[in-house]
């Protein structure tokens, strides 16, 4: 169970966006972003969706070990 939860989990965390024009890149992609206002902190939501199925998955995680 633990495997399938671990594969899920990988299928639902997001990458930060990263453009061709990295202006428009999140500041945490890989490439970075060109935009110095911008800050260094994600603009694009993958921090918060990935907060969420961290949250969501570790529940799940808590609830199959108290069934154990």
């Amino acid at each position: 169970m633990e495997e399938l939860l671990s594969e899920l989990e990988k299928l639902a965390l997001r990458k930060h966006y990263s453009c061709e024009d990295s202006w428009y890149s999140c500041p945490k992609s890989d490439d970075g972003c060109a935009n110095d206002w911008t800050g260094e902190d994600c603009n694009c939501g993958a921090d918060n969706h990935n907060a969420k199925v961290a949250s969501i998955t570790e529940s799940i995680r808590k609830l199959l070990l108290s069934r154990q």
